[in-house]
This record gives C-alpha cells, sequence and structure tokens, in this order.
C-alpha cells in the first residue's frame, strides 16, 4: 500500500494533478475492496470506507461538505467522463486550487454553490486516513487474502517471468 500511496504523492509534487486527483479519488475504492470479503469495490463500500475514514475531516459549520456519496459521485465524474461536475454532488461544481495559488487557501469553502478545495491538502488528508486504515487492515483477514493478489513491484520479477522488474 505505501507504494500507492507514495506514487500518488509523487505525482501530486511533480504537477501531475489528473493522474494524482485520479488516484486519490479511487484510494477509496481500493481500500474497501481490500478489506471486503468478496474482494470486490461497490458504490456503498467506496461511500461507507471514505465517510468511515475521511468526511470527519470535512465538517465544518455543522455540515460535511465532503463525504463518500458526494466524493463517490465526483470520482465517476472525473475517472469516467474528465468532468468536475454530476449529477448526484449537493454542488454546481467542485474545483481544486493549484498549488502555485499564492497566500489563498480556500480549502473546503462553498461560493455559488461551488465548492473548492486544496488539492495537495486533500490529497494529504485522504493518503494520511488511508495510512491510519492500512494500520489496522492489516489484521484483518479478508485485508490478507485479498492484499496477497494486490498489484505491486517484482524488482526481480515473478513467475513466469524473472530477471527483469514487473509490475503485477
Amino acid at each position: 500500500m505505501e507504494e500507492l500511496f507514495n506514487h500518488i504523492e509523487l505525482a501530486s509534487k511533480n504537477n501531475a494533478y489528473w493522474v494524482a486527483l485520479i488516484g486519490i479519488l479511487t484510494l477509496p475504492d481500493i481500500c474497501s475492496s481490500l478489506e471486503s470479503q468478496d474482494g470486490y469495490a461497490t458504490k456503498q463500500k467506496c461511500i461507507d470506507w471514505f465517510d468511515k475514514w475521511v468526511s470527519t475531516k470535512y465538517f465544518i459549520n455543522g455540515e460535511y461538505r465532503l463525504n463518500g456519496t458526494i466524493c463517490y459521485s465526483y470520482r465517476c465524474a472525473i475517472v469516467h467522463q474528465g468532468k468536475a461536475i454530476h449529477r448526484n454532488m449537493n454542488y454546481d461544481k467542485i474545483i481544486f486550487l493549484h498549488p502555485k495559488t499564492k497566500g489563498i487557501n480556500m480549502h473546503m469553502t462553498i461560493a455559488q454553490n461551488t465548492l473548492s478545495i486544496n488539492i495537495n491538502e486533500f490529497i494529504s488528508e485522504v493518503i494520511t486516513s488511508a495510512k491510519e486504515w492500512n494500520k489496522s487492515a492489516k489484521l484483518n483477514e479478508s485485508f490478507q487474502k485479498n492484499y496477497a493478489e494486490f498489484m505491486k513491484l517484482y524488482p526481480n520479477g515473478k513467475k513466469p517471468i524473472f530477471g527483469i522488474p514487473l509490475i503485477g
């Protein structure tokens, strides 16, 4: 899991924001599938994972600015259509502030029914939550079974190909 977390952070630090954003938005799916008995992600598992591990960070002024349902809808919009809008969001749009925006921190602010999120803060918050989850999930029998099939880097290869780095 650490390798996946590191790659998302690396993409963000190297201004590959599309890659970082898609990676971070799919992380709740991946985490929820790893702890699932059947090893598969579903919409509800993803939503529940986000609500349990992340959304409490976004409870502001008596409301959840970002919850599992909104995050899942946004994930669907960006991953499947490349859009910043989805009919199942509470907002007209979600926008991410570019890190080069100096002196302005509009993280989790709402203006004209648009949610503004600082991309680096969001990535950091979700990664931190996923790392906390990972510590507890490692003890879960379903996680252990599913993680055996998780995509990993094999520096010296893997059956049937050895001697070269493989990802699989």
